[in-house]
């Protein structure tokens, strides 16, 4: 069987891996990039190479520090002060505030450290603002990274 072949069987069970869901995501990822290399689709040096790249190493620190600061309560507390001093402010005027906030930082940072060390803080937000199926939404959190791209 030609190269071609099995890597789109491989890509066929990779998406439908992602659409049943019943394996975490990351595992579907990398059970097809060790079956792209075990039927020789791809050499080894390719496969992996993107693992050794500085943006996916960033990402990963980034993952970890977002994940502390929700898990600290650090987040939680950040939310319920913005709620005390905004008090019944309108929810998308703080959303706003957010945004402005994350275009500075990502000013100066990479734009993944701007949202991924910020989102926890923006999701308690949401969540204290007392709605939080409303402002949940895509046409609010998805727009965090156009943001940041604007702003670095």
């Amino acid at each position: 069987m030609s190269s071609d072949i099995v890597s789109v069987i491989i890509m066929a069970a990779a998406a439908l891996g992602f659409i049943i869901d019943r394996v975490p995501n990351a595992l579907v990822a990398m059970l097809s990039i060790c079956a792209m290399v075990w039927f020789r689709v791809a050499p080894v040096e390719t496969a992996f190479y993107a693992f050794s790249d500085d943006n996916v190493l960033l990402m990963a620190g980034m993952l970890v520090v977002s994940m502390a600061i929700s898990g600290s309560g650090l987040a939680l507390s950040f939310g319920r002060a913005v709620k005390r001093h905004f008090g019944n402010s309108s929810a998308v005027l703080i959303i706003i505030i957010y945004y402005f906030l994350i275009f500075v930082f990502s000013s100066f940072t990479n734009n993944a450290t701007a949202v991924l060390c910020t989102l926890p803080l923006f999701i308690e937000i949401i969540v204290e603002s007392g709605d939080p199926e409303r402002y949940y939404e895509q046409r609010f959190v998805q727009p965090v990274s156009i943001v940041a791209h604007c702003g670095g």
